[in-house]
């Protein structure tokens, strides 16, 4: 069982806790998925690259009621989405490589389960440290609604790498990110309809921006 000083479960948050000071420490770092984490890869880095674009389209929509000759005649999807994912995607491969080049670093590229204490399997190995991290983030919840899974359906972990915008998309949810999302694809021309299961959207924002 290989000793380390230092155990990091995750590699958004988690990847940047390393720092000079850790040049003497012997550490390992558990990620099964993309360096960077949610905001990086599925969360606010490209959300707001993808709402920059819908704000345009809407701006396009608005022109005429302002004096000004402007139309909106529709999205290159591929194209907006080739354009944040372009950006993104060798900046969490960057931050794997890096990582993997630094001589005190070991990366797991595996579930994490505890099997003892202080103790962890990674793959086909066990490892042990004094000191662990536990910043393996969250993740998407598929809610239990029946014929689900008997369906096509994407959750915010997904969506925004799909091949085309959507004629017709239903968001189940009326919480920060499925309205966020939600306006992207109807700016960009699908139809949205949202599903709630309160009276009002974003119930838990301030009442005048929930209304």
């Amino acid at each position: 069982m290989r000793s380390f000083d230092l155990i990091i479960i995750g590699a958004g948050s988690g990847n940047s806790i390393i720092g000079p000071e850790h040049d003497d420490w012997e550490i390992a770092m558990v990620e099964r998925g993309l360096f960077g984490g949610t905001c990086l890869n599925v969360g606010c880095i490209p959300s707001k690259m993808f709402v920059y674009a819908a704000e345009l389209a809407e701006l396009a929509r608005r022109g005429p009621a302002l004096g000004v000759d402007t139309r909106f005649h529709g999205a290159d999807w591929p194209a907006i989405r080739d354009r944040v994912f372009d950006r993104i995607d060798p900046i969490a491969a960057g931050g794997e490589e890096y990582r993997q080049g630094l001589p005190n670093v070991t990366v797991y590229q595996h579930d994490a389960r505890f099997v003892g204490p202080k103790q962890l399997r990674v793959g086909d190995e066990t490892i042990t440290a004094d000191r662990i991290v536990l910043a393996a983030g969250a993740r998407a919840f598929n809610p239990p609604i029946h014929g689900l899974h008997e369906v096509e359906f994407h959750t915010s972990d997904t969506i925004m790498r799909i091949d085309e915008i959507p004629e017709r998309l239903t968001v189940i949810g009326g919480g920060y990110i499925a309205a966020e999302l939600g306006n992207v694809f109807g700016a960009l021309g699908s139809e949205v309809t949202f599903l709630l299961r309160s009276d009002c959207m974003l119930r838990d924002m301030d009442e005048d921006v929930s209304h």
